[in-house]
């Protein structure tokens, strides 16, 4: 079994490989096709390997076996690339939302998972931090560690929610300057 620095070289020499597949001719290509081919079944060997070594580790102590291959970055690709994986990405965004809340709150906004739906994660972002919208910079934090806990998603949708005062509710300026019997009250 390769270690991980032998294995994440092997991860570069293959998008190499591929890399040089898409820019190269007939011949050239059949050849490059092969190689990545190979390059490909030795990663799917090393993930299936640490799947192996998990299973046979495993006497009741510590990590169960799926908490254990979803630790392991190249084993839960994997399983993410085949739609195997043991942690639906509810969960999944509900705790990168967790091991957000530290960032989050020293900006003085909270972050709730509304819904997963169609490849979409709702996120409702609330808190005095959100007076005149959530910086653009922490959103884009907030997008990127979601996707990255969970790469199948299509997109976080996020939508930024001032707190409100006291619970009071908004009132449409018109609708306090507007004449009685004025269509625009109402």
């Amino acid at each position: 079994m390769l270690n991980d620095a032998q294995l994440w070289e092997h991860v570069l020499r293959t998008e190499s490989l591929l890399d040089k597949l898409e820019s190269l001719e007939d011949e050239q290509a059949r050849l490059i096709a092969v190689q990545a081919a190979q390059a490909l079944m030795t990663l799917y060997g090393q993930a299936l390997a640490r799947i192996v070594s998990y299973a046979a580790a495993q006497n009741g102590e510590g990590a169960t076996l799926l908490e254990a291959m979803t630790n392991d970055e190249l084993v839960a690709h994997l399983l993410l690339l085949h739609e195997l994986h043991p942690v639906p990405p509810e969960e999944r965004v509900r705790q990168a939302l967790g091991e957000m809340e530290p960032f989050l709150a020293s900006r003085r906004v909270e972050a709730e998972l509304v819904a997963v739906q169609e490849g979409v994660a709702y996120v409702r972002l609330t808190g005095s931090g959100c007076n005149g919208g959530v910086a653009s910079a922490v959103q884009a934090q907030v997008q990127q560690a979601l996707l990255q806990a969970a790469p199948e998603l299509l997109r976080v949708q996020l939508a930024a929610e001032p707190a409100s005062a006291g619970g009071s509710s908004f009132i449409p300026l018109g609708a306090l300057t507007a004449a009685p019997g004025d269509e625009r009250n109402g």
